[in-house]
C-alpha cells in the first residue's frame, strides 16, 4: 500500500473511530519501515481535526469523539517506539500539561499531548 493510501486510510480510521483499522495501519507502517511521523501528522492528526470539526458542527457526539481519540491513541502508542531518533531529538522546548487530579474528562489534555 502506498504512503498516500495509508495516510487516507489513517484519516478514515480516526473519523470512523475504528481502533482496529487504526492499529492495522500502524502495524503496516511498522512492517513496511515507513517513517511514522508523516502518517501521524498527515493521517491520524488530520483525522482528529476532522472529528473536532464534526463535533463543533454538532454532527458528532462526545462518545464518537472519544472513540476516535482512543483509536488514535492506540495507533500512536504502537508507532512511537518506531519514530527515528533524529525526529525525537528535534525539540523546540518543553511543555507541562495536566488536568485536575481524578478528572475523568481528560480527552483535551490527551489530544494536546499527542
Amino acid at each position: 500500500m502506498s504512503t498516500e493510501n495509508l495516510i487516507n486510510e489513517a484519516i478514515r480510521s480516526i473519523v470512523d473511530g475504528d481502533e482496529d483499522a487504526a492499529t492495522k495501519i500502524a502495524n503496516t507502517v511498522i512492517a513496511e519501515g515507513i517513517n511514522p511521523i508523516g502518517v501521524i501528522n498527515d493521517g491520524f492528526a488530520k483525522g482528529m481535526i476532522k472529528v473536532g470539526d464534526l463535533f463543533a458542527n454538532e454532527e458528532y457526539s462526545l462518545p464518537e469523539v472519544l472513540l476516535s481519540a482512543e483509536a488514535m491513541q492506540k495507533a500512536i502508542d504502537l508507532l512511537t517506539p518506531h519514530i527515528p531518533g533524529e525526529e525525537l531529538e528535534k525539540k523546540l522546548g518543553s511543555v507541562v500539561i495536566g488536568t485536575v487530579q481524578g478528572d475523568m474528562h481528560d480527552i483535551g489534555k490527551n489530544l494536546v499531548g499527542i
